[in-house]
């Protein structure tokens, strides 16, 4: 007689599944039915594993009806805990807000949706998000701008223009996936429009949401720079008198790195601290120190803005007319003077 050593887990799968026919994974339905029961007795952070599931199963016709069968059920996990109906919360793509501006959503009493707490959540969130119906801050949130006067800051605008290649070559050599996201395409073309815009203090921001208004003074801020768009007809940079280098970096990483979710976070906060470090004029010191790279031959250099760009042009102009007027045409070469002592032939 042989006999044969059977793994416990191996032998109930044989009961469960061959002989009773339980499916392996669970059903659209059977997941339906749980997140009706966590809805009425659970957090919110229990409700990750069905939507989990959900979100690696989305792409199958029959998890997609699942997916509008949660749109009236509350299974979005919310900011302290909650639950809500998608249309109850907002997803935060980081489109539209500075870190201030949504330090002070989280701390008020809005609907925010939590932050997945696994990569393998996060890696489907957004798709997850939109097969909910579950709206991005971006599409509910409005930013006004109020200031007083304005006056373009030319110097500032071509101390920004010089940091940009350095932080092109900084992405690509240490973030190279966030440098090749879909998000980042329009990066370029907000760079060509970018102006920097000094005004007047106070610059006060005032963020609406349906339910909920905030306001925030701020030493600076970008403005008309989305995430979804490169169709914006410009892209300022605002900033007060004295505006403090620290805040000028983290907008202008917001620029260059949008939507910072995931490794983009990380991507963002450690670009802005490179910003810092090549303003004080030293980018080839800062790049060699980081061991980073100059770009290779084939790839485009990020463009300064145009108004830079028409302003070094005309200053070019206007050097080289400076030259031509100063130097002698031909019919005002000085005759040479006859040498003492000299004899005319």
């Amino acid at each position: 007689m042989v006999t044969r050593n059977v793994h416990p887990e191996a032998h109930w799968r044989h009961f469960f599944v061959s002989l009773l026919g339980v499916p392996e994974t669970p059903t659209p339905d059977q997941v339906l039915r749980h997140v009706d029961r966590l809805s009425s007795s659970a957090s919110g952070s229990a409700m990750w594993a069905p939507l989990l599931l959900l979100a690696e199963n989305l792409e199958k016709e029959v998890w997609k009806d699942l997916a509008e069968k949660l749109k009236l059920r509350r299974c979005i996990p919310l900011l302290r805990e909650r639950l809500g109906t998608p249309k109850d919360g907002v997803f935060v793509d980081d489109g539209v807000l500075p870190s201030p501006l949504l330090l002070r959503l989280r701390d008020a009493d809005v609907n925010l949706a939590e932050t997945p707490p696994t990569a393998a959540v996060r890696q489907h969130w957004p798709l997850l998000c939109r097969a909910l119906g579950l709206p991005m801050l971006s599409s509910v949130c409005q930013v006004s701008v109020q200031h007083a006067g304005t006056a373009k800051c030319s110097a500032l605008g071509r101390a920004v223009s010089e940091m940009l290649v350095p932080a092109q070559r900084y992405l690509l050599a240490r973030h190279p996936k966030v440098y090749h996201r879909p998000e980042a395409s329009h990066v370029a073309a907000w760079l060509e429009k970018l102006q920097v815009v000094e005004v007047a203090a106070p610059l006060q921001l005032q963020c609406r949401l349906p339910d909920f208004v905030t306001e925030l003074e701020a030493d600076s801020y970008l403005e008309g720079c989305s995430s979804c768009s490169d169709t914006n007809p410009s892209v300022r940079l605002l900033l007060v008198p004295g505006a403090s280098l620290a805040s000028i970096c983290v907008e202008l990483a917001r620029l260059l790195v949008p939507n910072a979710q995931e490794d983009a976070a990380h991507a963002r906060e450690a670009l802005t601290t490179f910003l810092a470090s090549v303003s004080a004029g030293a980018a080839e010191e800062v790049c060699a120190a980081l061991q980073v790279p100059p770009l290779e031959a084939d790839v485009t250099p990020w463009p300064m803005p145009k108004e830079v760009a028409d302003q070094l042009a005309a200053e070019q102009r206007l050097l080289e007319a400076a030259e031509a007027e100063a130097k002698p045409g031909p019919s005002e070469v000085p005759e040479e003077e006859e040498a003492p002592g000299s004899i005319n032939c």
